[in-house]
């Protein structure tokens, strides 16, 4: 894994540890490109680099 990656996996990560799900508070967790809520399993899409964490946009 280059250093580029690994900056990115650290943030990646981060950004999850301070998101929590719009609609029931729990936290996130990254499924396959979309933040995914583990309590209602709400999924967010990521468009441009930037979560569409949207209560109306969400996939269930």
């Amino acid at each position: 894994m280059s250093k580029k990656q690994k900056n990115k996996t650290v943030a990646d990560n981060l950004l999850l540890d301070i998101l929590s799900c719009p609609d029931c508070k729990s936290d996130v967790g990254m499924v396959k490109a979309k933040i995914v809520c583990k309590k209602c399993g709400k999924k967010y899409s990521i468009v441009n680099g930037i979560p569409v964490m949207l209560i109306g946009e969400a996939d269930k």
